[in-house]
């Protein structure tokens, strides 16, 4: 963010701002998407390590291909157990959920629920509604 709008964002998210990298959004949508994947990752706390996350693809709508979500689970599997779909940031054109996988495993752990987080197709790859027939997919499959 540059530094002359800083003023300009409500004084209790800026702390916030200091997890994005510095994005130069003229570079192009390629390299935009390279920066956040390069994102480093916080190492996980050994109580977050006992939340399982498992990669899986599940069918997409008709016509259109696998979705791969990311499954959380806290250990010790409960039947019944709560389970929380989640899409991650990015208004359609960036980001993976990758990116919050120190979070959801915390939030699983915490609220003793499964967590389902989407990969969704990115625009403008994908057009609408192919991000939400993704994630709708993945719904249903719940």
């Amino acid at each position: 963010m540059a530094k002359t709008s800083l003023p300009l964002v409500a004084p209790e998210l800026v702390p916030g701002l200091a997890f994005f990298p510095d994005i130069d959004f003229g570079v192009g949508l390629e390299r935009l998407r390279a920066g956040f994947a390069a994102m480093p990752r916080p190492a996980l706390p050994p109580e977050l390590e006992a939340v399982a996350c498992v990669e899986r693809l599940i069918p997409g709508a008709p016509g259109d291909p696998e979705v791969r979500i990311l499954h959380y689970t806290p250990p010790a599997a409960v039947p019944g157990r709560p389970v929380l779909l989640h899409m991650h940031g990015g208004g359609y054109v960036l980001g993976t959920p990758r990116i919050d996988i120190p979070k959801l495993q915390a939030l699983a752990q915490t609220l003793d629920c499964v967590i389902v987080t989407v990969d969704y197709r990115l625009a403008p790859e994908t057009r609408w509604p192919g991000s939400i027939e993704d994630t709708y997919g993945a719904l249903k499959w719940l």
